[in-house]
């Protein structure tokens, strides 16, 4: 009896182990199905890119897009968890600023008379921005008015051509066109922007369109989808916050002061524990909220500008995120100047999927994304933010049948009222799961349906 036992345990332990296998197989098969030519699956928290951050400030790109343009109309997507997104963001980055420190021609277009027949890398950004935020980063010299929501760098591909930039208004249809003759096309910065769009291009396929070229009258601006010849796969998560209470909010809290030992006024009140010293007073509430309130001054400074004031919002930002054990990203969403200074939005972002927090949780907490910040004379005066922590024991890979086309053709109702943007998004639902969704904007409101498996 002791032998049948014995072998009966034995042997349920080896199906246990190998069925483990088979499963991390099953995962590792998928991730190479999606990732298949990616340099590598770590993300870059810190080093190189936190610095390219830095650096880039207001200009930190909310995607990166590289174009190789052997394929009309079709462009990567350079997820910011692959070691391609590094040497991308680095060439182009140095590229940029080489070009505008030459940038002895401008020109304003119309964007359809605009053609980007070679290599070409894209940042895009959530939300407007103005050419003197350039010039205020990068030293170049412009005193018009003109907004833009991407950004073209065009190498140059032979000794004939010259190196562009251009900065894209796609609410107008217009392109500022900056050329730079100081930049030939063995320069260093320029050959190096080039070899980092061959290779990702080479890499991942092109496998994304560009919808001007697809739907051509139908869409009057550029956006992306995926051109899903095979399926695609996610991996599913959820939010997850320790345990609410004293100890674990006054550890939180104690980020924010000079001198833990010097907080004062420890109290709670309506679901929130609320800490004091003279200086600042910070609330951390049982959904997550962190509300910091900076102690009025009467010291009074010359107003600085939107890009000083990014540099000290971020660099906030950035110093309580180092606390999460696993933090998401972040892109800018907004920007609203105030009497005082700025107020700046982000949300955060996974997989390089922007991650939407529902309308009654904002509405709730008199919120517009994720995280707010207020600056007023150089230092943060108010910062808000939901604290919301990635749970990775959730790995399931959701394997995403549908693709954009078949999306769009369930939004076909909307074709009349005019087509402005598709995207695929993480919504956060109440429940704390983050659910794919399509998003699409039309007249300037955003309508949700659930991606289908």
């Amino acid at each position: 009896m002791k032998r049948i036992r014995w072998g009966t345990i034995l042997y349920a332990l080896i199906l246990a182990v190998l069925l483990m296998l088979a499963g991390w197989q099953l995962f590792t098969f998928l991730g190479l199905w999606t990732h298949r030519g990616n340099a590598s699956f770590a993300s870059s928290e810190g080093g190189i890119v936190q610095e390219l951050d830095q650096q880039a400030g207001i200009l930190r790109p909310m995607r990166i897009y590289a174009s190789s343009g052997e394929r009309e109309g079709r462009s990567s997507l350079v997820d910011d968890q692959t070691g391609h997104y590094e040497r991308l963001y680095e060439a182009s980055w140095q590229f940029m600023r080489e070009v505008l420190s030459y940038g002895e021609e401008t020109k304003i277009l119309p964007k359809e008379e605009v053609t980007t027949e070679g290599a070409l890398c894209r940042y895009e950004y959530a939300l407007s921005l103005d050419a003197r935020t350039v010039g205020e980063r990068t030293g170049w010299l412009y005193t018009g008015n003109f907004s833009f929501q991407e950004i073209w760098m065009v190498p140059a591909q032979s000794v004939r051509e010259n190196a562009y930039v251009y900065l894209v208004d796609q609410e107008e249809g217009q392109v500022l066109k900056i050329a730079s003759p100081g930049v030939q096309w063995q320069d260093e910065v320029n050959t190096k922007l080039l070899e980092a769009v061959g290779e990702i291009c080479s890499a991942l396929g092109e496998k994304y369109l560009d919808a001007s070229y697809v739907f051509a009258g139908v869409f009057g601006r550029s956006f992306y989808f995926r051109d899903q010849g095979e399926p695609q796969t996610k991996i599913l998560w959820d939010f997850t916050l320790e345990e609410f209470s004293r100890e674990n909010s006054e550890k939180i809290a104690a980020r924010f002061f000079d001198d833990s030992g010097l907080m004062r006024g420890k109290s709670y009140q309506e679901s929130a524990w609320i800490f004091t010293d003279d200086r600042c007073t910070v609330r951390i509430q049982d959904n997550g909220m962190i509300d910091y309130v900076k102690t009025p001054v009467d010291a009074r400074e010359d107003r600085i500008s939107v890009d000083a004031a990014y540099d000290a919002a971020f660099a906030f930002l950035q110093q309580d995120l180092s606390h999460d054990e696993y933090p998401l990203g972040t892109y800018l969403c907004g920007i609203e100047e105030t009497e005082e200074g700025y107020i700046f939005y982000w949300n955060y972002k996974a997989d390089d999927l922007p991650v939407i927090p529902g309308e009654a949780f904002l509405e709730e907490n008199g919120m517009k994304a994720s995280i707010q910040i207020e600056v007023q004379n150089g230092e943060v005066y108010r910062y808000d933010r939901w604290r919301i922590q990635q749970n990775r024991n959730l790995y399931r890979p959701w394997v995403i049948s549908e693709g954009a086309v078949e999306a769009l053709d369930r939004f076909a109702e909307y074709e009349k009222e005019g087509w402005e943007k598709l995207d695929m998004v993480c919504l956060l639902e109440e429940n704390g799961t983050a659910a794919f969704y399509w998003r699409l904007s039309v007249s300037g409101v955003n309508c949700y349906e659930r991606v289908r498996e």
